[in-house]
């Protein structure tokens, strides 16, 4: 299966949220890679558990931007991000129990909701946050 590449497309123009696009990027496209290769679960697992680590980080990176510089959509936006964390955690809780895989319908999911929330909501934001400097 294709790999997602962080082309100008993902670009929100924000250095600090790119970057961390870009390793989101990295991790989805190791997972990739640990699919189409059926390694071990255990492996899979543990790239799984760090993309849903590092999605928390970042989520938090974004929220506190948002919160400091009192984002007008910091309600809906934090809400796509508790939304997406909670089917993390379940799919999580799941393939540690044995009782789902992660599939290629599962890693377009991922694909796709990564790059519609950066292209229409994280894009917004980026905007927003253009000009502005923390104290």
């Amino acid at each position: 299966m294709s790999k997602m590449i962080f082309d100008e497309n993902l670009h929100v123009g924000n250095r600090l949220i790119d970057r961390e696009h870009a390793i989101l990027i990295e991790y989805i496209n190791t997972l990739q890679d640990l699919v189409d290769s059926n390694s071990s679960r255990h492996l899979v697992g543990q790239v799984l558990e760090g993309l849903i680590q590092y999605t928390k980080t970042h989520f938090y990176v974004e929220e506190e931007l948002m919160h400091a510089f009192r984002y007008p959509d910091y309600v809906k936006h934090i809400q796509a991000h508790e939304k997406f964390k909670q089917t993390m955690q379940q799919l999580s809780s799941q393939y540690k129990q044995g009782e789902a895989d992660i599939t290629n319908d599962l890693m377009n999911f991922l694909k796709d909701w990564l790059v519609n929330h950066i292209q229409k909501i994280d894009r917004k934001l980026a905007d927003f946050l253009k000009g502005k400097q923390l104290s």
